[in-house]
């Protein structure tokens, strides 16, 4: 009886040490994810304060040219602007370095994103501090003036300016930038408040320069997307086979399969387009918790178009929308899409 005693205690101390380790094990998980999580929000800002930074320094080595001689002319600034947008490593610092660019094309540019009808601004070069900062502008109806019509239209349109820059003597222009034949973002260039008589027609022969590009741009945002899908895919393919599957390939697998192929693309340019246009939003909710709530009516907005475009019989196979939800917005972290039922 003593025996049994001593080996039911022993037991019950073996179990309490092991219970301490778990709960110490995962707490320093938790405060090592939870390091980790900030680690890449701070260094995240880092990389927007330097691309500000840089913009506002060319901006202004740019501006203290007083004289048209010492800028290079129309033919070595299209060159060079064409280098620098192709040699952009993401799809941020391609819109950042496109809009830095056609500031060297008009006294004013700047680079909206469109959703839903809507423009966000991104990134402005040559505006007065009236305008605010960037993430400020939100547009839509009248008040986007030629942004809509170039939107409507497809194509690079002249009209009148849209609310953030009213101030212009001259009408603005605008030019679409389209990713998969989606218009993701606009190019919005404007001669300023002073312009001359001749600002009109020297706006028109930039803008010529302008849709060069843009239509460049968004050759190289679709190959940036294109690229990392395909990355992804290669790296979920490998990690799941096994070694000698990964160097042969599956006997089995079927390499028609392109509707399977064409739905997990869209899936990830959907959830890469909400991840790109709202990256504080994404990055608070993941930090709080509740990114479902947060990115709502992005993520049912995004759920319609792919509904709409995927066939029934790929999307009751495999659910590719919700798994690249999980992979891209939530950093693998499925928790963090979790909806909270309300308690009564």
């Amino acid at each position: 009886m003593a025996f049994d005693e001593t080996l039911h205690d022993a037991f019950d101390r073996l179990g309490d040490c092991l219970g301490a380790e778990l709960r110490l094990a995962a707490e320093q998980l938790t405060n090592a994810l939870r390091r980790e999580r900030e680690r890449a929000a701070a260094e995240l800002q880092l990389e927007r304060e330097q691309t500000a930074a840089r913009l506002e320094a060319e901006k202004a080595s740019r501006l203290s040219s007083d004289s048209p001689a010492d800028r290079p002319g129309a033919a070595q600034r299209l060159a060079a602007a064409v280098h620098k947008i192709g040699a952009a490593r993401s799809l941020g610092d391609t819109l950042d370095t496109l809009a830095l660019c056609a500031g060297a094309e008009a006294k004013r540019a700047a680079v909206l994103l469109v959703r839903g009808g809507r423009f966000r601004g991104w990134r402005c070069i040559g505006f007065d501090e009236s305008v605010g900062a960037p993430e400020t502008i939100d547009l839509e109806g009248e008040d986007a003036g030629v942004l809509a019509e170039a939107l409507r239209a497809d194509s690079s349109a002249t009209g009148p300016t849209p609310a953030f820059a009213r101030n212009a003597a001259r009408d603005g222009s605008a030019l679409p930038i389209a990713i998969g034949g989606e218009v993701v973002a606009v190019l919005y260039a404007d001669e300023g408040a002073q312009a001359d008589e001749g600002a009109q027609a020297s706006l028109a022969e930039a803008t010529a320069r302008l849709d060069v590009l843009a239509s460049y741009a968004a050759r190289c945002l679709e190959a940036q997307t294109a690229f990392k899908a395909a990355r992804e895919l290669i790296a979920r393919a490998e990690s799941s086979a096994g070694p000698e599957e990964a160097r042969t390939g599956d006997a089995s697998a079927d390499p028609g399969d392109d509707a399977a192929a064409a739905a997990r693309r869209y899936a990830h340019l959907l959830v890469s387009e909400i991840a790109l246009y709202h990256e504080p939003a994404v990055l608070t909710g993941r930090r709080n918790r509740d990114l479902a709530q947060r990115l709502a009516d992005e993520i049912a907005r995004a759920r319609l178009l792919y509904e709409e475009r995927v066939p029934p019989q790929v999307r009751d196979r495999t659910d590719y929308f919700d798994g690249e939800l999980v992979r891209t917005l939530a950093a693998g972290d499925a928790s963090l899409l979790a909806v909270e039922t309300p308690t009564s």
